[in-house]
């Protein structure tokens, strides 16, 4: 559902950026079965047993990009860089191809921290797509597909991956008669043809992602208005018509994360003794286009019962991802999804509630000390506190009307083998690991 037009591991959680990173960019360190960190892009790890310095010694023949091998030197100005951009008090020196880290704490949490796809080693030069360490690079792009090329060819696996955007039905049944698509997961459920279901092997995966309604609103009366007085159950069916089933949520929070809360979010419409002509008209965005007709009804029939004229709009879902990255001002109305592949609370709460991240531009909000502590680990006690805290700022501020929590079935050719699903996590496949 859209094309990007960068690529930072720092996006991560952006759907079709994270899908495109898994290919991409490799992070520095895994944790294997027994919990040991692990690498596959260095040769050497060690560690004193002060645990203040650290060796790590880069692995040769290790391609950066289309056409460059790793060195020492490269690991070092990207290790500089995002140690210094998350504030961890570190230095470095260089020997050869190995480079030694000599901290300043002792619980400085560097193995877990670079083990994060967020980051990855990732270099820019000059192109809006950062270079990576996985066994892709970005070969060509524009606003209809992205394609990936792998560095080392593989007989027994796929050597390139062709990223389409989608257009529109009749453009998606068009491009799976023409030629084999592996993978339609990107899309909305509901919009996956009717052969894909019949044919395809099919996984049942409940995501970390919620659906919410954004309401970028300036004025608080007229926000709350919409909040409460939107019927949850009429709209999912108005904005989602083919998909059968939806889990209620109470908060932004997925269930199966602490603090999450299953059952729909309080509401009280109370249309007595408001005058809401004085408001004007409000706009609502839609980036789908299976659901035109019974969406418009729905807002039409809304638009009478609360007296507030709502102006239906079609955008492209490219204007997604331009409300990310702060290129976009005039969004009021709109369903995004907050989604983590790996669950921490700031990829829920920050695009709402943290300044230097937050998709609202006529809503000033500031919780930002509030998620840190959330994410420090804190007691139960606290954390619990923090949640119910950052959950009654977002219900008083009216902002983001939870919907659902996403649960579909993902698509693949059954004699595709290599795919891996967690129950909770955002299925990204890593396609050079999956063979045919």
């Amino acid at each position: 559902m859209g094309i990007p037009n960068s690529l930072n591991p720092q996006d991560v959680e952006v759907s079709t950026v994270g899908y495109l990173l898994n290919q991409t960019h490799r992070p520095l360190f895994y944790k294997n079965q027994d919990g040991v960190y692990r690498s596959d892009l260095l040769s050497k790890i060690a560690q004193d047993q002060s645990g203040l310095n650290l060796s790590l010694c880069v692995r040769e023949q290790i391609q950066l990009g289309s056409s460059r091998l790793l060195q020492s030197s490269d690991l070092h100005s990207f290790i500089s860089r995002r140690t210094s951009e998350l504030n961890l008090k570190v230095d470095i020196e260089s020997n050869g191809q190995c480079l030694l880290l000599k901290f300043k704490e002792l619980h400085h949490d560097f193995f877990d921290i670079f083990s994060k796809m967020e980051n990855a080693p990732s270099w820019n030069f000059g192109d809006s797509f950062d270079e990576g360490l996985g066994d892709f690079y970005v070969s060509k792009s524009n606003s209809d597909y992205i394609e990936l090329t792998r560095k080392s060819e593989n007989k027994r696996g796929f050597n390139k991956i062709m990223v389409h955007a989608y257009v529109n039905q009749g453009a998606l049944e068009s491009l799976i008669s023409s030629r084999r698509i592996e993978d339609l997961n990107r899309i909305s459920a509901e919009l996956v043809p009717k052969y894909i279901r019949e044919t395809y092997a099919s996984y049942e995966v409940a995501l970390l992602q919620t659906g919410i309604l954004l309401l970028n609103i300036k004025n608080d009366e007229l926000r709350r208005l919409i909040y409460n007085c939107l019927n949850i159950s009429d709209f999912r069916i108005a904005f989602s018509p083919g998909q059968a089933f939806f889990k209620d949520i109470k908060t932004i929070l997925p269930i199966g994360v602490p603090g999450a809360q299953s059952g729909k979010p309080d509401q009280h419409c109370n249309l007595n003794g408001a005058s809401p002509k004085r408001f004007g008209k409000v706009s609502f965005w839609n980036w789908k286009d299976n659901n035109r007709e019974q969406l418009k009804q729905f807002l039409d029939h809304f638009s009478s019962k609360i007296g507030i004229e709502i102006e239906y709009q079609e955008v492209a879902p490219e204007r997604l991802f331009s409300i990310v990255k702060h290129d976009e001002q005039k969004h009021e109305l709109i369903v995004i999804g907050l989604s983590a592949n790996e669950f921490h609370y700031r990829d829920f709460y920050q695009y709402l509630l943290d300044p230097k991240h937050t998709i609202l531009s006529k809503i000033p909000i500031d919780f930002r000390k509030e998620i840190d502590l959330l994410d420090a680990r804190p007691s139960l006690r606290l954390q619990s506190e923090l949640i119910q805290k950052l959950d009654s700022a977002l219900f008083e501020k009216a902002v983001a009307l939870p919907l659902f929590q996403q649960i579909r079935p993902f698509f693949y050719p059954k004699e595709l083998k290599g795919l891996e699903f967690g129950s909770n996590f955002l299925a990204h496949p890593i396609v050079s690991e999956i063979t045919n």
